[in-house]
């Protein structure tokens, strides 16, 4: 995922390290997933788990918690699965079904999931059966990226 970090510019890294130091709440210099779990999108906390697997996949030097670059990439990790949950959003209800999630899927990076993959993960990450929400869709992105990194590593 190192992609990510080389994609941002000196002006983003400074407003990143800002945010950086707003999550850090002991003023470590890492973050542990406590810590991010108060990250928000919408106003929403992203959560214990997701934070927790998120970490995960982002801790490169596997210490348990993310420094600065590691958040870094994080950081525009999620702006690319957010951006990713909009733009496959085609009707707008804020919940993707599954051509929404595999379009989406495919456009931060994971274009060899099955649909019976998919279809998986859908059942383990819709709780409502209505399609996913962004907090869902997170997770699943999560689940995946940490799938993903345990072959990366």
């Amino acid at each position: 995922y190192s992609q990510y970090y080389h994609q941002l510019s000196p002006a983003e890294l400074s407003s990143l390290r800002q945010w950086f130091d707003s999550v850090d709440k002991d003023r470590s210099g890492t973050i542990v997933a406590a810590e991010l779990q108060t990250v928000t999108f919408n106003g929403r906390p992203i959560g214990m788990e997701a934070a927790a697997k998120l970490i995960k996949v982002f801790d490169i030097d596997r210490n348990g918690c993310i420094d600065f670059s590691e958040y870094a990439t994080l950081h525009q990790f999620l702006n690319t699965v957010r951006n990713a949950f909009l733009i496959a959003d085609a009707d707008k209800s804020q919940r993707l079904d599954a051509k929404e999630i595999h379009s989406a899927l495919r456009s931060i990076g994971f274009p060899y999931l099955t649909p019976s993959t998919i279809m998986e993960l859908i059942n383990r990450y819709d709780r409502s059966r209505a399609g996913l929400m962004w907090e869902e869709f997170l997770m699943l992105a999560a689940h995946v990226a940490h799938c993903r990194s345990i072959f990366d590593w």
